[in-house]
């Protein structure tokens, strides 16, 4: 964990949006893919309440994906909140087998020494699916692998003094361009900046459009609630001017990583 990486784009035919029609989810639904086509999908349904509207009660979801099957099979009693959910995902669960014998048995959970469960966890792991219905996207999740080699629950006081030094040896005007908004591209439309981060054009970009959104605090986990609103408004406003310079761009994009294992290339705070 030693630095944020948050950058965005908008494309103009990897993203599929969906339209849903004026009277309501009822109704059939269209995926608009890359070049304007429209993809029919099977009506669904929200279910009415007691007035005949749809329910906007809000449900308290499990904290845990792993709970998140058992969850829906035990909400059933909430039965426009489960419909709902079931409408839009399909949720999963499959087991993934396997056998571990011989040496490497001991070799396995001294890896996964963490995992709870042991060698029955990994000989059997549960994969959680949730699959949209609509966009055809899907997501999986296996417990196990949270546990894999270096996987620690909180850093220790050593790494966390070695981290603040990383950062603190790396900050200044300079040794860091982030550090220096002049040492930045620009975008056609200029830069954008707000109390805690600015815009710079990207130069080596994912998309036409692709640029990168520079916190002014070097440390990228000295972050709070006001600094990372301030970086969600400024993000829309430049998806707005990127779209304004060129209205072909129209679905909007932005990843946060964090240091060099999440593919930072910088330490300085950067979307």
């Amino acid at each position: 964990l030693v630095g944020i990486n948050l950058w965005m784009f908008v494309g103009t035919s990897t993203t599929n949006t969906v339209r849903l029609s004026a009277k309501g989810l009822g109704k059939l639904a269209t995926t608009t893919i890359g070049g304007g086509v429209a993809v029919p999908h099977p009506p669904f349904t929200i279910p009415a309440g007691p007035n005949g509207r749809s329910s906007g009660s809000v449900i308290a979801l499990p904290t845990k994906m792993t709970e998140l099957p058992g969850y829906l099979d035990r909400a059933q009693h909430q039965q426009h909140a489960t419909t709902a959910v079931n409408a839009l995902f399909q949720v999963s669960v499959r087991t993934a087998a396997m056998r571990l014998e011989g040496d490497f048995r001991a070799v396995a959970l001294s890896k996964f020494a963490k995992a709870p469960g042991g060698i029955a966890a990994l000989e059997r792991q549960p994969i959680i699916t949730v699959r949209n219905k609509i966009t055809e996207e899907m997501s999986l999740f296996n417990e196990i692998r949270r546990y894999r080699p270096g996987y620690m629950e909180g850093i220790t006081p050593e790494d966390d003094v070695a981290v603040k030094a990383l950062y603190a040896d790396s900050a200044g005007a300079d040794k860091c361009d982030f550090c220096s908004v002049n040492r930045t591209a620009l975008d056609t439309f200029g830069r954008i900046e707000s109390k805690y981060c600015y815009t710079a054009s990207n130069i080596a970009k994912y998309e036409k459009w692709h640029s990168l959104l520079v916190g002014r605090n070097h440390n990228s986990l000295d972050t709070n609630v006001e600094i990372l609103h301030d970086y969600l408004l400024t993000a829309k406003k430049w998806f707005k001017a990127a779209n304004k310079e060129d209205p072909s761009v129209a679905f909007p994009f932005a990843a946060w990583d964090i240091g060099p294992r999440g593919s930072a290339s910088q330490l300085h705070t950067h979307l």
